[in-house]
């Protein structure tokens, strides 16, 4: 029997790898079960909530375009929360 989050990472389209599931994945699959028993402080459902819209369109995003006129590429991002208990943003702090 295998772990729900056994597996390879994958690779993003600029080469880097990144974990199949991420903690927004895990607060998504399994926080309504645990709060069925569990309470959060309001500090806690705060973090929770910041995780959970983290570069999602949530927190809007912007579009940002090559820089060769020929190109026309464009690339969109979406904004980061900024909290520190992020792991997707600890390391921007």
């Amino acid at each position: 029997m295998s772990a729900p989050f056994s597996g390879n990472n994958t690779v993003d389209k600029i080469g880097k790898s990144r974990p199949k599931h991420e903690v927004a994945d895990i607060f998504r699959m399994y926080l309504p079960s645990y709060l069925r028993n569990h309470k959060l402080s309001a500090q806690q459902f705060k973090i929770v909530k910041a995780i959970l819209a983290c570069r999602t369109s949530a927190l809007g995003g912007h579009i940002r375009e090559c820089g060769v006129s020929e190109c026309g590429h464009e690339d969109q991002s979406y904004n980061s929360c900024g909290d520190r208990h992020c792991p997707k943003c600890f390391t921007l702090v």
